[in-house]
């Protein structure tokens, strides 16, 4: 919960902001309830007195008093840029977890340098085995294999004129 302290000032300003405004707003209510439901709806932001003063601060532009979610809305928006500074725990590994860490990346680089190379233009080539053997095949996969293989010729249009 808030200090009571800050919702009598909270409260007085907004009274004196607004006048009779303000006091209507709770007519008919325990004035003892509204603070403390004020001071336990606010309690979050009691380690950012900057971003109540910046909602407090932002009233002065509008004609009308806010209620309690309108006054949240308003601290939750100037929330960010009051939060505390939390220093970072700077953390300095064991030898030990140094060492784990060396061994897991040689076994990683070991498993991937005796990794057996791969042909991936493989396909490619088995289509053009295919193709000097006589067996006829689609314009789309001579064309193919010759992209991959990067083999300069004529258009395979061309040929079937020929």
């Amino acid at each position: 919960m808030l200090p009571d302290s800050w919702i009598e000032r909270l409260f007085e300003r907004m009274s004196g902001l607004y006048g009779s405004k303000f006091s209507a707003l709770w007519e008919g209510s325990n004035p003892e309830v509204v603070r403390r439901v004020w001071a336990e709806k606010l309690a979050g932001f009691q380690t950012m007195p900057g971003a109540i003063k910046e909602a407090l601060d932002a009233l002065d532009s509008k004609p009308f008093p806010p209620t309690l979610p309108e006054f949240i809305a308003l601290c939750r928006e100037a929330a960010p840029r009051h939060q505390p500074q939390i220093q970072a725990i700077e953390y300095k590994p064991t030898a030990e977890e140094l060492e784990a860490a060396a061994e897991t990346i040689r076994k990683a680089s070991e498993s991937i340098r005796r990794a057996p190379s791969h042909d991936f233009k493989a396909w490619a080539k088995k289509l053009k085995e295919r193709d000097e053997a006589g067996e006829t095949l689609s314009l789309i996969q001579v064309q193919a294999y010759r992209e991959a293989l990067a083999e300069k010729s004529e258009p395979v249009v061309q040929e079937l004129a020929a």
